[in-house]
């Protein structure tokens, strides 16, 4: 009896570990999307976010209209149709969920920010165009911290702005520029609860700042090697602090610690699974998942670690359109 117990849990640990790929990529699990205006279907699809329970919202921003899926896929909803009025868009780029469940949208063309319930009923909206507190000019990323501010990637300003849940202005940081702290064309958003992750699509890098503006750190440069960005258009942190980078101009996901450190890449250019046309924005979901807006294809791609399978023996891995 004394030698079962351990030969009991090694069974255990080879049946139920749930590691990821041996070289420390995500899993690809599954996509759905396709070109089109019917349910389900995406033109340029851009944005995208999940709730606590794992619901994923869709800025499907040449359909004018926020789709909500579950975590695998299923259609559920839809909002929006093409306007500048509330509740509509135009060509809504960004979209954000709160732990309150409300999700928050950017519009780049009409410089605002919409707040709507989980089932897209019209809350909110706040923004429009200048360079005052409050304002904004083509604002492209969105995200929500654990306590619900609202932090908004200024992108033509070259800031980053945070209001409460509300839209009251509360802080502002960033300039133009290629030093530590400045930004230039601030593009994506991400947030752990303690940092703010900052994709620059033209400095090529990430820039990590506290939840009030202070600089920490920066990575990344022009490139194609591992590490380095063509155009980086989205951001995402999960819960143990992994960085993942859609490094669009590649069509690959980078992903790194939260210092900046490379872990691994996958993806290429290509419609097959698990590889992308312009990958331009990607959110992290409950159960360790990722997913991937990928632009071109029409698609989003779920990915995530899988279950070790068991071994069988014998026991003895834009901006100018809108000019």
């Amino acid at each position: 009896m004394t030698h079962r117990a351990p030969l009991l849990a090694l069974i255990a640990l080879l049946v139920f570990a749930a590691p990821v790929r041996a070289d420390g990529t995500l899993a690809y699990i599954l996509q759905w999307g396709s070109h089109g205006s019917s349910a389900g279907q995406f033109i340029s699809n851009y944005g995208v976010a999940t709730d606590a329970v794992g619901n994923v919202y869709v800025a499907d921003q040449d359909n004018h209209r926020i789709q909500k899926f579950t975590k695998d896929g299923a259609f559920i909803l839809s909002w929006g149709s093409y306007g500048g009025g509330p509740g509509e868009f135009y060509h809504e780029v960004g979209v954000a969920v709160s732990p309150s469940g409300h999700v928050y949208t950017v519009e780049p063309a009409l410089h605002r920010v919409q707040k709507f319930t989980s089932g897209g009923a019209f809350v909110a909206m706040w923004g429009d165009s200048g360079g005052a507190d409050g304002q904004f000019s083509f604002p492209i990323g969105i995200v929500c911290d654990h306590l619900g501010n609202v932090y908004v990637a200024d992108t033509d300003n070259h800031r980053i702005q945070k209001f409460d849940a509300n839209g009251t202005f509360m802080t502002k940081w960033g300039v133009r520029g290629t030093g530590n702290g400045e930004l230039n064309f601030p593009w994506a958003l991400a947030c752990d609860g303690s940092y703010i992750y900052v994709a620059e699509a033209f400095n090529h890098r990430i820039s990590k700042f506290t939840t009030d503006g202070t600089f920490v750190t920066l990575w990344g440069a022009m490139g194609s090697n591992p590490g380095d960005f063509n155009v980086p258009t989205g951001v995402a942190v999960d819960v143990l602090g992994t960085v993942y980078v859609a490094d669009s101009g590649n069509h690959r996901i980078e992903h790194f610690t939260g210092a900046g450190v490379f872990l691994g890449t996958w993806g290429s250019l290509g419609s097959g699974d698990g590889q992308f046309n312009h990958p331009y924005a990607l959110c992290t979901g409950p159960g360790n998942v990722l997913y991937v807006s990928d632009f071109e294809n029409s698609r989003i791609e779920k990915f995530g670690d899988l279950p070790m399978p068991v071994a069988h023996t014998s026991w003895g891995g834009l901006k100018n359109r809108y000019r």
